[in-house]
């Protein structure tokens, strides 16, 4: 047990500026998401990748269907409907397994 693979919890969709970017419009989004297109189980942190502010999208590995939509779209695409979207307020949820989506 020694070479145990540690199984994926989530996989990384979409890698977006965070400067013109408030986690109120990301949260936002995502839940627009949630409504218009049906999709669930969606969350978002914050990294700084060589000194860019980055917002990183990620979403369960088995979701397919959210995969695909941020496939079929560029980091500018998200990151202008993010910029559109009105702040709001919005909850966190927490996996056992350590998984944290936007309720």
């Amino acid at each position: 047990m020694f070479f145990s693979k540690k199984k994926t919890v989530s996989v990384d969709v979409m890698n977006i500026s965070a400067m013109n970017v408030s986690t109120g419009q990301i949260g936002a989004y995502i839940k627009a998401l949630y409504q218009e297109e049906g999709f669930r189980h969606i969350g978002y942190r914050f990294e700084n990748q060589d000194g860019l502010c980055r917002f990183i999208i990620y979403t369960l590995p088995n979701q397919k269907d959210v995969i695909q939509y941020f496939k079929d779209r560029c980091p500018a695409m998200v990151e202008e409907k993010c910029k559109q979207s009105v702040e709001q307020a919005y909850e966190w949820s927490t996996w056992p397994n350590g998984f944290e989506e936007i309720k």
